[in-house]
């Protein structure tokens, strides 16, 4: 039997580093940190809304929604931001009947086509289901509508490329005579073309709906949704269908009242697990976000149910996961009578939540998420719809960075028991060295940096890191060790471990004092293996950072097996960040400098081992630095640094911190 659990976030805040709730951008309970935000009004003081949001291969983030238009009733809406949410482009679509017409959830193709199902008002004054396709500039390819044979509201919600078969998967609710609103899944193909269809009927004849879409990897689709059971009863739906939409098998779940319960996101890990998430009625506490895990058999193995400090409406409408298995969900939150928020959460994979946000818009009211996704980064993006005294709801699009070291995350827990080996100096201390939520901080001063020469904070370690200060190294308030990671802590002088640091199960750190350590200040990913490429991307605020004349200071460097150089990105007074990369030869082509800005700058490499590669730099999102038609094609990386790694300094002094750090390969 699936163990049940409801959880109160009441309770749950002071659990929860720094755990709590407040207006826009605000953390609820972590690191979501808000980079960006938009809101977009239609300027006729009408209700806006936003429903999906989608990031495609390039990074552009997209998002489908209405605007309200005097005489046209809702119009479709796409619009196109860059992943800094700068507008690059938007079209609306207003049916033939000039009546309400909605755009939901997003795909796109192989070859970069974008593909949006929603719905669109007939001459009838009902829905039919429309599906459109755009091209990257968002000029409208082609598009088709659907109607059921009651032609009444017909509705698209889901849709999902398979890059298998090339084709379309769209999901729904189609409106049968005799028969209700029933589920609706179809296939099409990039031509918009219907392959096949199929319906699926509830038990009374009453409203059913199939929300979105995923494939397993034995090709196994599975559907969320919602089945009517009996008169005023939704209960969450959950369908297992071949390929070919072939029926398999269903699961309905029922809340404790037998009233509204419906099903909405769902995605599927990759080894063997689906996660749905929704909302549920428990007794005398209205609308509680719900979130459950299965098995591809579709047997429950847990299930949980989060209930806001004021039993009001709480759902958890969409879900993604990132590429290291975390899951994050959006809807709403209700904190106070009258009015919801935002909500933002991120889970593991045990359903424990981790870490959570909300937004309040400026009317205090009718506030809701709609739609997550996430960026090349790991990065979340919102679309949500916030109530506003004036403009009546509008829609909000949110960028949140998710800290990120070593593509390991940022992660909080429970207390746990953690082994450490010591050798040398070592010092047990509470609170931390040094404020601030940055994951990585480094102090530089010629010839060695002073007391808490390193900092780490608010990361999980899940494979082989080492951190090198010819100082000291500060380890805690926040830094786990997760089963199979490895952490190797080594300073001249101390290692203070302060307090939050722990070492889960499976997990181990080694402390190391070497009073002969030379300059370096970093943090090393043991990760690459005989990698013929490596891309990465990290945040660097050099604002605390005196650059002395003439100084040049290492901040990146990747290592072949016998630890020699084959890319090094460096920064230096009047210059910006400059990279090196090496041939096979032994040689040094370098790129002209990169400036940087105040504050954070985004940086970003791809290295390649090729008889002509192309290596490129890219700061701030600008225009890349390029060394081209390099012959490095036995070089490959084994090891990389971060931090204060080398270079020759002699007059520079501060601090540079660090975060977002991640790589691919």
């Amino acid at each position: 039997m699936p163990r049940r659990r409801l959880v109160s976030l009441v309770a749950l805040i002071g659990m929860l580093a720094g755990a709590g709730v407040g207006a826009e951008g605000s953390g609820g309970g972590g690191p979501f940190d808000l980079l960006h935000s938009v809101t977009v009004d239609g300027g006729n003081n009408l209700d806006d809304e936003a429903r999906g949001i989608a990031v495609d291969a390039l990074g552009y983030v997209y998002v489908a929604g209405y605007l309200s238009v005097p005489g046209q009733g809702r119009d479709i809406w796409l619009a196109k931001y860059d992943q800094d949410l700068v507008y690059q482009d938007s079209v609306t679509v207003n049916g033939s009947a000039d009546g309400d017409d909605e755009g939901y959830t997003m795909a796109f193709d192989l070859d970069g086509y974008l593909y949006l199902i929603g719905y669109m008002s007939n001459t009838g004054g009902d829905h039919d289901i429309w599906l459109g396709k755009f091209d990257s500039d968002l000029v409208l390819q082609d598009s088709i509508t659907i109607p059921g044979s009651e032609n009444d509201h017909d509705d698209g919600y889901g849709l999902l490329f398979d890059g298998v078969s090339g084709h379309l998967y769209a999901a729904g609710t189609l409106r049968e005579t005799g028969e209700g609103a029933n589920i609706w899944l179809a296939i099409f193909d990039t031509d918009l073309v219907l392959q096949d269809s199929t319906t699926l009927d509830g038990p009374i004849n009453d409203t059913d709906k199939a929300r979105f879409l995923v494939f397993d990897d034995a090709r196994n689709l599975f559907a969320s949704g919602s089945m009517t059971q009996a008169v005023t009863d939704y209960d969450i739906w959950l369908g297992k269908f071949e390929a070919d939409l072939t029926f398999v098998d269903q699961d309905i779940v029922a809340g404790p009242t037998s009233d509204e319960d419906k099903g909405y996101g769902i995605v599927f890990d990759g080894a063997g697990t689906l996660f749905v998430t929704g909302t549920i009625i428990e007794a005398d506490e209205s609308y509680n976000i719900w979130m459950a895990k299965y098995d591809t058999d579709l047997n429950q193995l847990d299930d949980l149910t989060i209930d806001g400090p004021v039993s009001g409406e709480d759902v958890a409408y969409y879900m993604t996961m990132d590429e290291v298995g975390r899951l994050y969900h959006t809807g709403v939150y209700t904190e106070t009578e009258g009015g919801s928020n935002v909500w933002l959460a991120r889970f593991d994979a045990d359903l424990a939540l981790q870490d959570w946000t909300t937004v309040d818009g400026p009317a205090g009211g009718y506030d809701t998420g709609a739609g997550v996704a996430n960026g090349r980064d790991n990065d979340v993006y919102v679309s949500a719809i916030v109530s506003d005294p004036t403009t009546g709801l509008d829609i909000w699009i949110g960028h949140y960075g998710v800290p990120t070291l070593f593509a390991d995350g940022f992660e909080s827990g429970d207390t746990g028991e953690w082994p450490v080996a010591c050798v040398g100096s070592v010092v047990a201390s509470a609170g931390a060295a040094r404020t601030g939520g940055y994951g990585l901080e480094v102090d530089v001063a010629p010839p060695c940096g002073p007391a808490h020469d390193v900092l780490l904070r608010d990361m999980t370690v899940s494979g082989p890191l080492h951190v090198a200060s010819c100082s000291a190294v500060s380890a805690g308030d926040g830094l786990v060790v997760a089963a199979g990671g490895r952490l190797a802590l080594t300073a001249r002088s101390e290692v203070a471990l302060l307090d939050g640091f722990r070492v889960e199960p499976g997990g181990s750190a080694t402390v190391a004092i070497d009073p002969a350590l030379p300059y370096p200040a970093h943090v090393q990913d043991d990760s690459p293996n005989a990698a013929t490429t490596y891309n990465a991307e990290f945040s660097v605020n050099l604002d605390n950072l005196g650059l002395g004349s003439g100084d040049e200071l290492d901040l990146f460097v990747a290592y072949d097996g016998d630890g020699i150089p084959q890319l090094r990105l460096t920064v230096s007074a009047g210059v910006g960040i400059v990279m090196e990369v090496s041939d096979d030869a032994g040689g040094y082509s370098s790129t002209p400098g990169s400036a940087v800005v105040p504050g954070w700058n985004t940086v970003q490499l791809n290295w390649e081992a090729s008889t002509s590669a192309t290596v490129s730099l890219t700061v701030n999102h600008g225009t890349p630095a390029v060394v081209s038609g390099l012959d490095n094609d036995t070089a490959r990386i084994e090891s990389v640094r971060l931090g204060a790694v080398g270079g020759t300094v002699t007059a520079t002094s501060g601090t540079i911190s660090l975060d977002n750090f991640i790589s691919w390969r």
